[in-house]
């Protein structure tokens, strides 16, 4: 991965830029819960009119602000991703019309063919995913845990406890996940060089009745990659299940304790619906980490097929 990284180098300024904008709007994405809270809590018992009003212009700009953030950073993030594979291509590309004749036929040329198209692409989805959700996943994870805080520790500490076994699912599905995808990528090699093969011998084939043969031959390699990609589906499809369910256990407990908490005074009304207004986006952003790490999983097996063509002498 780290060959593939350095390309990011001459996109520093443009990432630097997307961040920057990235930060800004998930950073007010996650104020607007408070808002909401403050206004439910003390701004509505007042009955001032034009109070209401101005903190509802506050809310108003603030989502603009988080919604053009997001906007502006994802077009950085999306010419990013662009330049940097169009350059890992034509370098990719490059790199196969020096091999020898003997590196050539031990990489196969079906497989230079996939590590060009597909493999290329995989890792291009793999540079945006990570710049678009990479950031603003984390930060609305941690920041909405953190903001909980504010509004109430014991209900906080109730959410917080779901966070490790969150960590916990998305290390070990990213570990498996990028050995499965570079299986899957391995059986698609086999199909595509089975596929050449015939239509190049094609004559032979129908010549000496092979048709048949050969048609059972394309089904087994089939079969090995929707077996492949199954395993691969499955497991990175595991992550979103697992941590929604979590999250959900979290919330549930959140509820049962706060609803004890407001009978008692100790926690208003408007801080309930922040918390599930934060929950909402932690779960938002649960989803999109259990894709990035599908992304990841996909990207990071493609992303070490092309080295292994890179680093050839």
């Amino acid at each position: 991965m780290k060959l593939i990284f350095s390309y990011l180098s001459r996109s520093k300024g443009r990432m630097a830029a997307g961040m920057t904008f990235k930060v800004v709007g998930t950073v007010a994405e996650l104020f607007l819960p408070l808002i909401m809270a403050h206004m439910i809590d003390d701004v509505v018992p007042t009955r001032s009119a034009l109070a209401l009003s101005l903190w509802s212009v506050g809310m108003l700009l603030v989502a603009v602000v988080a919604w053009a953030g997001n906007v502006i950073a994802n077009r950085f993030a999306s010419k990013v991703a662009r330049d940097t594979t169009e350059r890992i291509r034509a370098d990719l590309f490059s790199k196969t019309l020096s091999l020898s004749a003997k590196q050539t036929d031990a990489e196969t040329v079906p497989s230079l063919v996939s590590r060009l198209s597909t493999d290329t692409y995989n890792v291009h989805n793999m540079l945006g995913m990570m710049q678009r959700m990479g950031i603003r996943a984390p930060i609305l994870l941690v920041g909405g845990v953190a903001l909980t805080f504010t509004v109430d520790s014991v209900l906080a500490l109730v959410l917080l406890v779901s966070v490790p076994f969150l960590a916990l699912v998305s290390v070990l599905v990213a570990k498996k996940g990028i050995g499965l995808y570079t299986r899957l990528q391995n059986s698609m090699d086999a199909m595509v060089r089975k596929v050449r093969d015939d239509h190049t011998g094609i004559r032979v084939i129908k010549a000496l009745s092979k048709s048949e043969y050969e048609s059972a031959a394309f089904s087994k390699i089939n079969g090995e990659i929707v077996a492949n990609e199954t395993r691969a589906s499955v497991t990175t499809g595991v992550s979103n299940p697992v941590m929604s369910a979590v999250l959900n256990i979290g919330m549930t407990a959140v509820i049962f304790i706060g609803a004890y908490r407001v009978a008692a005074g100790k926690v208003q009304g408007g801080d309930i619906l922040a918390f599930t207004s934060f929950f909402t986006v932690m779960l938002n952003a649960v989803i999109a980490i259990g894709r990035i790490f599908v992304e990841f999983s996909r990207g990071g097996a493609s992303a070490k097929r092309i080295e292994e063509v890179m680093r050839l002498p």
